[in-house]
């Protein structure tokens, strides 16, 4: 989990290897992020500690620098493509906290709502005691960094550098998705639906 690849990122455009290298470096606290980020388009990355790198038993996984998501903010940083993720009754919307609350739901105690009977979600939701539990351990674990990228670039940007960093909670974009993690989420959205003759 060292630092980038310079061999590596050549096949990047020079913006590409800016951003990964901008968003490679040490992040901020969710809190710090709110007050030091500008409103402006760009693209974001989530960093965990090596607590948390434990707890997510990503200690045996190789990527770069904790880094475990990267994502686009195409009309602002401080917008809710950022915000969302660290929001409480936000799992079912956000990506992010679906991989985390999958990996992290026997360690955190999470509890499922349920969902109707035939759902066809690929979905889940967290209770609001669990929502607050995830929240809290993000934003203890977690950091943010960023970088402003012009809008028109941003889904180019983000997807150079995804195809690049290979962050295991993204699960498009990069060549090799987390196994391990899509079952785990799968298994959590079978779960919340019960049974048709409940």
């Amino acid at each position: 989990m060292g630092g980038m690849n310079t061999a590596a990122t050549a096949t990047m455009t020079p913006q590409a290897t800016d951003a990964a290298a901008a968003l490679t470096a040490a992040g901020v606290s969710y809190e710090e992020y709110l007050t030091g980020v500008d409103a402006v388009p760009g693209i974001f990355a989530v960093a965990a500690d090596d607590a948390a790198i434990a707890q997510l038993g990503l200690d045996a996984v190789a990527f770069e620098d904790n880094l475990l998501y990267v994502g686009a903010a195409p009309t602002s940083l401080l917008g809710r493509d950022v915000r969302g993720h660290f929001h409480s009754g936000r799992t079912e919307s956000s990506t992010l906290r679906r991989s985390l609350a999958a990996l992290l739901f026997d360690e955190l105690d999470l509890a499922l709502v349920p969902r109707s009977p035939g759902s066809r979600t690929v979905k889940f939701a967290l209770t609001p005691d669990a929502e607050d539990r995830l929240t809290a351990w993000m934003k203890e674990h977690l950091t943010v960094s960023t970088v402003a990228v012009d809008a028109g670039d941003v889904h180019a940007v983000v997807g150079e550098v995804v195809d690049e960093l290979e962050p295991p909670l993204n699960l498009k974009g990069v060549a090799h998705p987390w196994e391990a993690l899509i079952e785990k989420r799968r298994r959590l959205t079978a779960e919340a639906r019960p049974s048709a003759t409940l």
